[in-house]
This record gives structure tokens, sequence and C-alpha cells, in this order.
């Protein structure tokens, strides 16, 4: 049987407290032929201790950068695999997540990026809840309707090799940009499955206000780049409005919930 190599990237800095589980969520994969490289930005915790604890099964490097977006590019650098994808360091893949994704790879020849549901958890690893994402369309995804998450997408190689690497430029919504130059070109599928974990908490960059700001601010000037026009402009903010309200309420119904247990 023919298993394509699949290379997972893991941007880290300082994260020792969550690093770990998402190593293991890696290596405990049922798939053969894995290339797992972490590259960590010189952290002064004790996140190198626990790469040396597992020194034969990922390759890592650590040394001062300009954050994750340039660490990621760096992975994708080092990479050998057919298929691509790059996990943040406090979030994780469920148990089949790489056969699965292979498994489709291989019988939709056409798709190039991939991506599924996945599971909120917050900072104790506890599930807040499950998101279901609808289906890739290019004009909704760029008009800021939805948004795969990068803890479930995986892409071809062709792929990176056609679009390029990730804009340095942005350092909030540097998945974003590269999802549009990718739905451009090529065809992005959902898989119907819970496929990660997307850790929320209070201290992650996702987390802090000053992050969100920043957030939208990228946000939009990609909006401006991809999905310029009056319409457009229209279904923007129609779109970044009824999200906000809904993952709002959403979840802050969850979170109560979780919170009075």
């Amino acid at each position: 049987m023919y298993n394509p190599k699949v290379s997972i990237i893991t941007p880290s800095f300082n994260q020792g407290r969550f690093i770990e589980e998402t190593i293991l969520s890696v290596l405990s994969q049922d798939y053969p032929n894995i290339e797992y490289i972490i590259i960590d930005g010189a952290s002064t915790d004790n996140t190198l201790e626990i790469f040396k604890k597992y020194y034969k099964k990922i390759i890592w490097k650590s040394e001062p950068d300009n954050g994750q977006t340039q660490a990621i590019n760096k992975g994708f650098k080092m990479a050998t695999g057919e298929i691509l994808a790059w996990q943040n360091s406090d979030d994780t893949y469920l148990p089949k997540t790489i056969s699965i994704i292979v498994d489709f790879f291989l019988n939709n020849p056409n798709v190039g990026m991939v991506y599924g549901y996945f599971n909120y958890i917050d900072e104790n690893g506890d599930l807040l809840f499950t998101k279901k994402i609808i289906d890739f369309s290019y004009r909704q995804f760029t008009c800021g309707r939805f948004h795969p998450v990068q803890a479930t997408v995986f892409f071809r190689r062709s792929v990176l090799e056609e679009v390029g690497y990730l804009d340095e430029d942005f350092h909030y919504s540097m998945d974003t940009e590269f999802y549009c130059r990718i739905g451009k070109k090529f065809i992005i599928a959902l898989i119907p499955e819970v496929l990660g974990t997307f850790r929320i908490y209070p201290q992650s960059k996702t987390g802090q206000k000053a992050s969100k700001r920043r957030w939208r601010k990228e946000e939009l000037r990609i909006r401006k780049i991809y999905a310029p026009g009056i319409i457009n402009k229209f279904l923007i903010v129609y779109y970044l409005l009824r999200a906000k309200i809904a993952y709002y309420l959403k979840y802050r119904n969850k979170l109560n919930n979780h919170l009075e247990q």
C-alpha cells in the first residue's frame, strides 16, 4: 500500500506547558509515514527539555526568529513530505487524523487542500464545544463568512510550490491570506469529521485583546486584496458581524455552562 510522507510543522516559543501534548498527538497517530519538524524561537522555559525526550522521533531546531510565520516557513523549507501541514504548539490532532486525510487525498486527486471540524478546548484540555464548518466557497471565505482552522488543514506539496510560502508581513492572519491564494487556484474540500482541537485561554495569541485588534486589521487588509468591490464590501461587513455575534453567543453560553459545572 502506498503511504505518502506527511510533514507536520510546529512553530514554538515558550510553550512548555502545552507542547508535549501537541507532540504526542502527532507521534501517536496510526499512520506509518510522518515527518515531524518543530521550529522553536529560542525558548527559555522547559520546552527544550521536552524536545530532548523525543529526539529520536522528531526533528527540531531552536534559534531566534521573527515570529510564528517565519518559523512555519523555515519548517516548510526543511520538509520532505508530499502532504504538508502546520500544527500550533498548543493545539492537537485527534488519533486517526493523518490516516483520514491521506485516504481522502488518495481518493480525491483533484483536491489541493482539506480541512475539517474541530473541538474548542480550554487550557486544561476540557472540551468546550465542537465547531462544524461549512463547505468551502471562495467568495464566502474571502468575504469572511467562515474560516478553516489551521489545526485541521492539510495541503499537497504541489500547492505550496505553486502559491508560495506564508507571507511574513502577516503575523496573525497568515493562514487566511495563504488560504486565499490556494482557493484561487485549487479545490479546497471539507472532510466532515473532527480532526483537531483548538485551545482557547487568556494567554493564547487568539485570546489576547491586543492580538484580536491586530488580527482584525490584518483580516480587513486581506479582504481589500482578495474581495474588492461594493457588493463584496457589503458582504464582508455582513458576514463578519454575523460571525462575531454568533460566535460570542455560542461561546459565552458554552463557557458559562462549563464554569458552572
